[in-house]
């Protein structure tokens, strides 16, 4: 398996044995999201990224908060939440 169906699997797998209903929807070389996760009647298409070392700077912000909220210049804001973070509201969800 690639890097990055591997690590796809391997968070559907984790959604799943929390008690989610996810399931992977990508293909091999097509665009689009990685995961479907269906939450209070609503499905919500999920992106994947596995790096060695590429998130170094996140899982440092990270370190101190539930969250990150991002914003580049001219653009929406994005938010990146620690596993248990998202697993809490996850199932605050359902």
């Amino acid at each position: 398996l690639r890097k990055g169906k591997r690590v796809e699997l391997e968070i559907m797998h984790a959604l799943r044995d929390a008690g989610f209903d996810a399931q992977k929807i990508s293909r091999a070389y097509c665009s689009g999201p990685d995961l479907r996760l269906k939450l209070v009647s609503s499905d919500f298409r999920v992106e994947v990224k596995a790096r060695a070392d590429g998130f170094k700077q996140l899982y440092g912000w990270l370190a101190g908060a539930d969250m990150i909220v991002m914003r580049a210049d001219s653009k929406k804001p994005i938010v990146a939440l620690s596993w248990d973070m998202a697993l809490a509201l996850f199932r605050s969800a359902k």
